[in-house]
């Protein structure tokens, strides 16, 4: 399967061969060694012929170079060094884990060598060559034997700098595990999109723990350590539901009344790149405009193709991220003005829009600007069935039965909550997400505007209700992981929603 095999050793060869690379796996990158056909053979335990036939095995891949008369050196990597090698992984693995997951192949020898690997958490050679296992299966896969070579000349070079990341993180090796089972799980459910963004994201990780391991401030991958490193856009998977867990970022924005609408939007595009590592990023609502900011409703109005939408759906495309851009005033084709919000996928495409039911009437303005809208759909993401609500609609359970009855399993609630009455917000938003066992999460806006203080507090909350993550009251991201598998687990260990009845309107009374 490779020209680099993990060898069980049988030969005095084999066995120089084994020390040798478990020698060369240890030494610092940016280190070189001298080496004897003596000392190989002696700390080996064989003979000074199996040692030689070792030391040139490796000097045929270029791991070594042989020195006349002198036996060997290892050389020391170079930052450029190391820089090859991470760009040829890059576009081999990304396009080799396409073909796997289109393919199918490979899939269940993946799932074996992640439980292996997991089992050997604790010895960092050896769980090194089973993450050298694992991704030469990958490319091994896809079935070109000649870029398989190219990519197995380096692999053992590659287990020098894994081991030396190792060393620096106690969590990189579960880190490493959990990466992996998320490639795994899109090549299983034939999401190659998924799959090369997930391989993607598993480099850049990487490439992070080999900088802070050497300190090294110079980035190994263009954009590394950021979403910028994919310069094409991935489109949405278009496969079943594969739950899986969505690094999120919740980011609470203030609209003060002293910056314009295009000052704000500068800001927040600001505030986005600033972003790292997430699969769906979330807004508040109105924030562009700002909600109390009624009188300038009408102006601020602009159709799905205005600036809001096009700032947030190139950002979605840069990152390959979701992004649910909160909502803004929109003009409809009919001259309608709505508080619509919108999901972008990862490709910068709108998944899902929804239009503000219940709007705001007491002391607000809102009413009598906006039209409400008359619409709830669900979009089954490749993740999960989804929906939106904005603020108010809290309140209503007519509505949140109807998110129930329709199947909804994730429901994002952008809101401008005063902070007045947070302690409603806090208790609706677990409420709703409890009593139709979904994930709810809720970005709320913070700061003044015109004299009313918001609350902040965006939360996560879980399918039993609990609280996965909360924020303070200012001007923040909040980051947290939605593990997407607790609906299922939910729903399966309490299936209350069976329970329900299609109607309570023909109930008695005394």
């Amino acid at each position: 399967m490779s020209s680099l095999p993990t060898v069980i050793p049988s030969t005095a060869t084999d066995i120089a061969y084994e020390w040798l690379r478990n020698f060369v796996s240890k030494l610092p990158w940016n280190e070189e060694a001298n080496l004897s056909e003596n000392q190989v053979a002696e700390e080996s335990g064989t003979s000074r012929t199996a040692a030689r036939e070792a030391l040139l095995r490796l000097d045929a891949i270029g791991i070594i170079r042989r020195v006349p008369n002198r036996g060997a050196q290892v050389p020391a990597l170079s930052i450029a060094d190391v820089r090859t090698m991470m760009e040829t992984r890059l576009v081999i693995e990304e396009w080799a884990v396409r073909k796997c997951a289109l393919s199918g192949t490979g899939s269940n020898a993946l799932t074996a060598l992640t439980k292996q690997q997991k089992e050997v958490s604790a010895d960092p050679i050896a769980f090194m060559k089973f993450d050298l296992e694992f991704h030469k299966l990958i490319v091994h896969s896809a079935n070109n034997p000649t870029l398989e070579r190219v990519y197995c000349s380096q692999r053992d070079q590659q287990l020098r700098l894994g081991i030396n990341a190792l060393s620096h993180s106690v969590s990189r090796a579960e880190q490493v595990v959990e990466e992996h089972k998320t490639i795994m799980r899109c090549i299983l459910a034939g999401d190659a999109d998924g799959a090369a963004l997930a391989t993607r994201r598993h480099l850049e990780s990487t490439n992070r723990a080999f900088l802070q391991k050497t300190q090294v401030e110079e980035p190994l991958l263009t954009g590394a350590g950021s979403r910028r490193l994919a310069t094409t856009p991935l489109p949405a998977p278009a496969v079943g539901v594969e739950r899986t867990t969505l690094r999120t970022a919740l980011v609470q924005v203030a609209s003060p009344d002293t910056e314009t609408k295009a000052e704000r939007i500068t800001r927040v595009s600001g505030m986005l790149d600033a972003l790292n590592d997430v699969d769906l990023v979330v807004l508040p609502e109105l924030w562009n405009t700002g909600y109390f900011h009624f009188d300038h409703y009408q102006e601020d109005a602009e159709p799905l193709s205005g600036p809001t939408v096009a700032m947030c759906a190139a950002f979605a495309r840069s990152h390959g991220c979701y992004v649910h851009m909160g909502s803004f005033v929109e003009r409809t084709a009919e001259g309608l003005i709505r508080n619509t919000s919108v999901l972008l996928d990862r490709a910068g495409s709108i998944a899902h829009r929804y239009s503000k039911i219940h709007l705001f009437g007491n002391g607000s303005e809102e009413t009598e600007v906006l039209t409400p809208g008359d619409e709830l759909t669900i979009a089954q993401l490749p993740f999960a069935r989804f929906t939106s609500t904005t603020c108010f609609d809290l309140r209503f359970p007519g509505l949140w039965d109807q998110i129930g009855k329709r199947g909804a399993e994730l429901v994002i609630v952008p809101a401008a909550w005063p902070k007045a009455r947070l302690d409603h917000w806090n208790m609706f938003s677990q409420v709703r997400a409890a009593e139709s066992e979904l994930i709810l999460v809720a970005c709320n806006a913070s700061g003044v505007q015109r004299g009313e203080e918001l609350g902040g507090n965006s939360r996560i909350i879980g399918p039993n209700g609990e609280i996965v993550a909360t924020a303070g009251s200012g001007e923040e991201p909040l980051y947290a992981s939605i593990d997407l598998q607790l609906i299922d687990d939910r729903r399966n260990a309490f299936p209350v929603l069976n329970d329900r009845l299609t109607n309570y309107d023909n109930l008695k009374e005394d």
